[in-house]
């Protein structure tokens, strides 16, 4: 006999397509344990369930839920026990208990150990969900409260660029000394870490902010046009000149210019910045007079310059010119202290600017963020503020959020199974359930018994004559919407 006891008319939640929230269904007995999975899916729930205690403190290591339904009597480990360590692990997730007895004493002990609720076995099916509904709301709750009572934490750094480690300090300090003056600035940094920011805070705080600053990447320009950009050409200069035309470095008089990716230079463009640099002389493709422009240099590359200086690819006098301060911006795995600052800073500022409601972190979502390596830096987990402020619908945001915006590199697990062993899964499950009672099956399942005679044939789950080859015939013959 089992211990849920489904409702006349149990509610639908099936049409709603977006996850409801993550449940963890901990019972030793496979049967109940399946079934209870079962009326949680079809409510609109992604549901886990494991038969152990062992099993359930190791998956909440590893995973978020926001609540968790546990049974109280299991093999092992007392259910009162995984109870207390249940709120150690995971205080913010709300636990229900779910067992035969009876006794008040025990729902006492249960509540005085940190339950959210206690439920009764034979469970009815609409009690389930409800509670479990209940549960997620109070949730949600204690996470606001959470997010209220944390101290704010104004974000630090120098203008858009933001860090509070060591090493930010050490490059926001470097930045500060180096701005008033002239010298030539050469910035290191993966791509995304946010070297033209501090290329723009060197200018705001040089003497030179009220002059232009004109930005330039090498990357972003033809090899055969990089000369004809950067210091203009005399007209006639080559095909298709047919005017003059003024560079970068004359339209930067005055003021700063940031040459950014300074490693995809040719060896010819290489050679006319080493003469600005040396001399403060430019000479317009065509032309054969210099002429003096007082522009200060910012260069900035992803690459490694001084390995491209031993294998010649880079002039090595032009590199000394431009590294005599070298500001190295670490990538944001190196510095993972900064990441949540960061994630709350940037989710914030996502909201404001996309005209949507303020959202925030739950601390397990945080763990997750901070346990990301971030190829794409500060960039990446700026696209990622703007996402979740876009399509997250909670208040809090929790990792069942995360996972389910698409686009999300190294936060979605890796492991996803196909569709083909979802469905396998899920009709093996509904047939341990159902005894293997076939009519019963396909109506749980919502297809024909056509339907499930071919695929239970398709994914090799038949036992001997349980499903006769000519069970499908046997069906009135009719159109089938769940075919193949």
């Amino acid at each position: 006999m089992h211990n849920v006891i489904p409702d006349k008319a149990t509610p639908s939640f099936a049409a709603d397509a977006r996850e409801r929230g993550n449940v963890l269904v901990i019972e030793d007995d496979p049967a109940v344990r399946d079934l209870e999975e079962l009326i949680l899916h079809e409510a609109g729930f992604s549901a886990t369930g494991v038969g152990s205690a062992e099993e359930a403190l190791s998956l909440t290591s590893r995973r978020s839920f926001e609540v968790i339904l546990q049974d109280l009597h299991l093999p092992g480990m007392t259910g009162l026990d995984l109870l207390e360590k249940l709120r150690e692990q995971c205080p913010d997730t709300p636990v229900v208990v779910v067992t035969g007895d009876t006794d008040l004493r025990t729902a006492i002990e249960c509540m005085r150990r940190g339950a959210y609720d206690f439920l009764t076995k034979p469970i009815r099916t609409e009690l389930l969900i409800v509670t479990v509904e209940k549960a997620m709301e109070h949730g949600d709750t204690l996470g606001r409260l959470a997010t209220l009572e944390r101290p704010i934490a104004e974000p630090a750094g120098l203008g858009q660029l933001l860090g509070r480690g060591s090493r930010m300090r050490r490059v926001f300090q470097l930045m500060r000394r180096v701005a008033p003056h002239d010298t030539p600035v050469l910035i290191l940094g993966e791509s995304g870490t946010g070297k033209e920011l501090a290329a723009r805070e060197i200018y705001r705080l040089s003497r030179r902010s009220s002059g232009p600053l004109v930005t330039i990447s090498g990357a972003n320009i033809q090899p055969t046009l990089q000369e004809s950009e950067f210091f203009g050409h005399e007209r006639g200069a080559f095909t298709g000149a047919d005017s003059l035309k003024r560079g970068l470095f004359e339209e930067a008089n005055g003021g700063t210019i940031f040459l950014d990716e300074i490693a995809e230079c040719t060896p010819s463009c290489q050679a006319s910045l080493l003469r600005v640099l040396q001399g403060g002389e430019i000479r317009r493709v065509g032309s054969s007079r210099t002429q003096k422009v007082d522009v200060r240099v910012i260069a900035a590359t992803n690459a490694d310059i001084e390995m491209l200086v031993r294998s010649g690819r880079f002039r090595d006098d032009l590199y000394y010119r431009l590294s005599r301060v070298v500001i190295a911006i670490p990538p944001l795995r190196e510095r993972p202290e900064e990441i949540v600052m960061l994630a709350e800073h940037l989710l914030d500022r996502a909201c404001e600017r996309l005209g949507r409601p303020v959202r925030q972190y739950s601390p397990r979502a945080l763990q997750m963020l901070v346990s990301h390596t971030w190829p794409g830096n500060v960039r990446e987990l700026e696209n990622l503020s703007e996402k979740v402020a876009l399509f997250s619908d909670r208040t809090i945001v929790r990792p069942a959020d995360l996972q389910s915006i698409e686009g999300l590199p190294g936060i979605v697990p890796a492991a996803v199974p196909t569709l083909d062993e979802v469905e396998k899964g899920h009709i093996q499950r509904v047939l341990d359930i159902t005894g293997r009672n076939h009519k019963h099956a396909a109506h749980l399942l919502g297809v024909p018994r056509s339907t499930l005679y071919r695929k239970v044939r398709r994914f090799g789950l038949a036992e001997g004559a349980s499903v006769p080859a000519s069970a499908a015939e046997a069906e009135t013959p009719g159109p089938d919407r769940h075919e193949d």
